[in-house]
């Protein structure tokens, strides 16, 4: 039903797009008539490349899961080169997991956590060890030995009891 939603949006705005483009085609001076030193001429070349990467950012989003915040936020890759050194990480208890798939197939981001848990990519969103039959997957605070670690998942489990 999301996929649905964003198709129509993503319709509705590329649509908007080309008439606003149309119309600035057709009357150069009136898209922007509201403030008179500022035409289609004053926004040149640059205002085009921006439009086109808009647009395939947009087609994009239809196609991919976040593809802005993967290919072409600044920020995104300065996350992703502290993801590895994070205190908050990801733990895969390889003696409760049964390799059955299920985590790689849920994470939205194309992360298989059972080969690399804290992977660059993995925003920890949690969709992973929501889909693991076996609870194999958790979240960890700190560094060192990972049997002395916090975990979430554990202290979660006990909250409910």
């Amino acid at each position: 039903m999301k996929t649905i939603g964003r198709v129509i949006l993503s319709a509705i705005l590329l649509v908007l797009t080309g008439l606003l483009i149309a119309f600035a085609k057709a009357a150069p001076g009136a898209v922007f008539s509201f403030y008179p030193a500022f035409s289609r001429a004053a926004l040149g070349a640059l205002f085009t490349r921006k439009l086109i990467i808009l647009i395939a950012v947009v087609v994009l989003s239809v196609l991919f899961y976040r593809p802005f915040c993967k290919w072409l936020c600044p920020l995104g890759a300065f996350y992703a080169l502290l993801n590895r050194v994070s205190l908050f990480q990801m733990k895969v208890d390889k003696d409760k997991c049964v390799s059955c798939g299920a985590c790689a197939k849920a994470c939205k981001m194309d992360v298989d956590v059972t080969r690399q848990p804290n992977h660059a990519e993995c925003i920890r969103c949690g969709m992973c060890m929501k889909s693991c039959p076996t609870h194999a997957i958790c979240y960890q605070y700190g560094f060192g030995d990972l049997s002395k670690a916090k975990e979430i998942s554990t202290e979660k489990k006990e909250l409910k009891k």
